[in-house]
């Protein structure tokens, strides 16, 4: 009886639990981490801990950043995945190797998986030759999963990390992975015309 007073109480005049109180476990982790490094953002150490926390599987990035009822760490989604990338210049291997983990099995959809797709192609055109080592460990089959992920956008024209992770790609001579992001773009274009 009294836990379902103290529910209609809190319902009643709006109370709330703290959002922090509802996390998951994953969840909870990836927020320590990023407070951590907002409090010692030159902290090797600290950088390195936030790359570790941050989820290491399209499942796990889905539970916290985009599950179905946008709690978790949803509404920041962008403040964990631009700090990822940030300190991707001092870890740009560990965080090219998550990105792609992550991007290989995911599908477009706005807002968090929005801002992997994009932070992937702007660390991997920083990186090429990491992101290219990264991508041909994957599977021909996860390397187009991953390359139609990345090009799947409305306008090509406003993606230039697209662009420039195919310009660099070629550069250092990966023309199969240049390729393969070219047919993935081709086809996005052809899909967009119908």
């Amino acid at each position: 009886m009294v836990p379902c007073l103290f529910f209609l109480l809190f319902s009643l005049f709006g109370w709330q639990i703290p959002a922090d109180n509802r996390l998951s476990e994953e969840a909870r982790q990836v927020q320590a981490a990023y407070k951590r490094f907002k409090k010692e953002p030159a902290s090797l150490q600290v950088q390195q801990r936030f790359v570790v926390a941050f989820p290491a599987s399209q499942a796990a990035f889905i539970r916290v950043f985009h599950p179905a009822d946008f709690g978790q760490l949803y509404a920041s989604s962008d403040k964990y995945i631009q700090t990822l990338q940030q300190v991707g210049s001092n870890y740009p291997k560990e965080v090219l190797h998550k990105c792609l983990i992550i991007s290989k099995d995911l599908v477009w959809d706005a807002d968090a998986t929005g801002f992997l797709q994009h932070a992937t192609a702007r660390m991997g055109a920083a990186h090429p030759r990491i992101f290219m080592q990264e991508a041909r460990q994957l599977s021909l089959v996860e390397q187009t999963k991953l390359f139609r992920f990345l090009a799947d956008v409305e306008n090509h024209n406003q993606y230039p990390e697209y662009q420039l992770l195919m310009k660099q790609l070629s550069e250092i001579g990966a023309t199969d992975l240049t390729q393969m992001m070219r047919q993935a773009k081709e086809q996005r274009v052809k899909q967009k015309g119908h």
